[in-house]
């Protein structure tokens, strides 16, 4: 993961609400760039879910509950998930229930 990436993540919930749209976009946006720098390599299925679960635990530090919920219900789907992922998935969902 990048710095600027992992500088998005750690100040995202510290942003006034109305830059919200902005922060996701951001988001996605650096994201993109991390997966499409390995577009000639094969992205491992590990770092795909690593960066999905960052981006649903910002969405939902954002208050973006219905967003992240529909993230980790996406990511909870796949095979290859390690139980501490799987773990975290599971919370970031329970949280995102509990929020909507």
């Amino acid at each position: 993961m990048t710095t600027a990436t992992r500088t998005l993540f750690k100040s995202a919930s510290k942003l006034p609400e109305s830059a919200r749209e902005r922060v996701i976009d951001a988001l996605n946006a650096s994201l993109a760039t991390e997966l499409g720098a390995d577009a000639g390599d094969d992205v491992p299925d590990q770092r795909v879910s690593k960066l999905q679960l960052h981006r649903a635990n910002c969405l939902m530090m954002l208050g973006c509950h219905a967003l992240a919920k529909d993230e980790v219900e996406t990511i909870l789907t796949r095979k290859d998930l390690t139980p501490d992922e799987r773990a975290s998935a599971i919370q970031i969902f329970a949280q995102c229930c509990y929020r909507l």
